[in-house]
């Protein structure tokens, strides 16, 4: 199981994203990948935060696809699991002097409560918490 953050789904919707990220994707068992539903609230959030016009158009159509088909069933929801392990990792992080966002907190909450890797490219907010980190960028 590997849960994908928000910044390697984001890749996967530009209009030319990174070879190696796609590559890395097409590796995967699609049943084997999911989304903290923090990821698709971020999406959701940038997307409305652009102007209208065929940009706008274009990512929304990719997150729905995204949230509705290539993830369908796979988007994990925040429950009471996540969220004692949210506050286990605010908690932990803050006693070691470095704060975490709470996107990020969730995110990897999600990963630690099921057991999975976590897919990102910014690895140094995820350090300490434990997590087998995947980078899809690397060669």
């Amino acid at each position: 199981m590997i849960v994908v953050d928000t910044n390697v789904v984001s890749e996967l919707a530009r209009p030319r994203p990174c070879p190696e990220v796609v590559s890395w994707f097409e590796r995967q068992r699609l049943d084997g990948l999911y989304l903290s539903v923090v990821t698709g609230a971020e999406m959701l959030a940038g997307l409305l935060a652009m102007p209208e016009g065929r940009r706008r158009d274009r990512v929304e159509d990719c997150v729905i696809d995204i949230l509705e088909h290539q993830f369908d069933g796979r988007v994990l929801a925040f429950d009471a699991h996540a969220a004692i392990e949210y506050a286990t990792v605010l908690a932990r992080r803050r006693a070691a002097g470095r704060p975490i966002a709470t996107a990020d907190a969730m995110i990897a909450a999600h990963a630690l409560v099921g057991g999975a890797a976590l897919a990102t490219r910014n690895a140094r907010d995820f350090e300490g918490l434990g997590l087998e980190l995947v980078d899809p960028w690397a060669r």
